[in-house]
């Protein structure tokens, strides 16, 4: 891309995310795009369908069925399984299924199962924080990510 200085002259202009894109980002421009979507504007479809597809490709995590908060252009960043990040992840499946996304059906059943069968605690009323990529506990923290998923819209 080039742009045009004050002074009129012409200089290249490459653009490159200056940090990995992580769930939580990707997240939340999902949410924001659907929405857009169901509002009329035009192209954002197009911007959902390629946010969900890359959450199931590139963010999921099959043999260990999770979804990584940390993902680079060569793969994952950050191991660690964190409840927090799943509450956003089934925050822009929603959206996207709502607004009809290809792709968004599967998403909400599978990150719902994930969460009632690897996060939920039963006798603490809510999700367990973090674990280890072999799901190993890291954490004893139960508030952030059970916060996150009540503020979801129901």
């Amino acid at each position: 891309m080039s742009s045009t200085r004050k002074d009129g002259q012409q200089r290249r202009v490459t653009m490159r995310p200056t940090s990995p894109p992580v769930p939580f980002r990707n997240l939340k421009y999902r949410f924001a795009y659907a929405t857009a979507y169901l509002m009329g504007r035009p192209g954002a479809d197009v911007i959902v369908d390629h946010g969900i597809s890359f959450l199931w490709s590139g963010h999921r995590d099959s043999d260990y069925a999770v979804y990584y908060w940390g993902v680079g252009y060569d793969g994952p960043l950050d191991p660690i399984k964190q409840a927090y990040g799943h509450a956003f992840v089934l925050l822009a499946a929603s959206s996207a299924k709502v607004a009809g996304c290809p792709g968004a059906d599967r998403l909400p059943t599978d990150i719902s199962t994930i969460i009632r069968e690897r996060f939920w605690e039963e006798q603490y009323g809510a999700v367990a924080e973090e674990f280890t990529h072999e799901w190993g506990v890291r954490s004893n923290k139960r508030f952030n990510g059970s916060t996150c998923r009540n503020e979801l819209p129901t």
